[in-house]
């Protein structure tokens, strides 16, 4: 198993608690990792990278001498820069997490955790994007056991080009009152962060939010969650195209027609 390498990020900073608990599932399940991670707290920063500056990069000690880079830019930059040649050689997995806070349903549109593992699949490279319900007293030590077992099922079962598995733990209330549930493959919810309030004063704003509740299917990751359950919902980056709507204009006259292009 030594000769699975997985390449660690997150978008919590490389000295979070998350992190060093995917590092300690991982590395007692007797994986090879290397880790490339930001300085500082790049939460909500999704797929942000930056094109137009010099980026620090600092090698740090970590434990049992895992290689562990420390880099001062986005989540997305740490993959770029995890995957080069420079600090990592034959990536066959890259993980990123654990989130403190929740990345289920849309709100992964916003996540520089899942944005890490979108710039993966993008590169080819097979990622998976941990997170737990809880924003704030986040309990980790229950989720370290079904890490590797998450881990060895995108292993078995690849993942076709593209595509990320995209895992939330449930929040710790569910675990305290029926324990761990799960894992189990769902579907993407509808849930989202929505503003309760936008306060602008003296030139200065605040975005006051909450998760939007929606009713949701019973497959979704949304509903499956507030039953206890981890959640495993396969995300496809590669095709964005909306195939239904740009076929029902293939036989229409309207300007921006498929058909007017031939």
């Amino acid at each position: 198993m030594k000769k699975t390498h997985i390449l660690l990020t997150n978008d919590d900073g490389i000295h979070s608690e998350g992190i060093k608990t995917l590092w300690e599932a991982l590395d007692e399940a007797q994986y090879k990792t290397t880790i490339a991670a930001p300085l500082t707290q790049q939460s909500s920063k999704g797929m942000a990278s930056n094109f137009q500056r010099s980026i620090a990069i600092r090698k740090i000690a970590w434990e049992k001498e895992t290689p562990a880079y420390a880099i001062d830019s986005t989540p997305v930059d740490c993959v770029k820069f995890g995957l080069s040649p420079s600090i990592s050689q034959s990536v066959n997995l890259l993980v990123s997490g654990i989130n403190e806070g929740t990345n289920h349903a849309q709100t992964v549109l916003y996540s520089g955790t899942v944005g890490a593992t979108i710039e993966a699949a993008l590169q080819g490279v097979p990622a998976i994007a941990f997170s737990s319900y809880d924003h704030k007293d986040t309990l980790y030590a229950p989720f370290k056991p079904y890490i590797p077992q998450i881990v060895q099922f995108a292993l078995e079962h690849p993942l076709p080009k593209g595509t990320l598995l995209n895992v939330t733990f449930p929040a710790r209330e569910k675990i305290e009152q029926n324990g761990v549930k799960g894992p189990i493959l769902a579907t993407q919810g509808v849930q989202y962060w929505k503003e309760t309030d936008v306060r602008i004063e003296n030139g200065e704003g605040r975005l006051l939010s909450e998760l939007l509740q929606c009713a949701e299917a019973p497959t979704t990751d949304s509903y499956l969650l507030q039953k206890g359950y981890i959640t495993v919902v396969p995300i496809q980056v590669t095709q964005l195209t909306n195939e239904a709507y740009f076929n029902s204009f293939r036989n229409s006259t309207c300007s921006l027609s498929p058909t007017l292009a031939n």
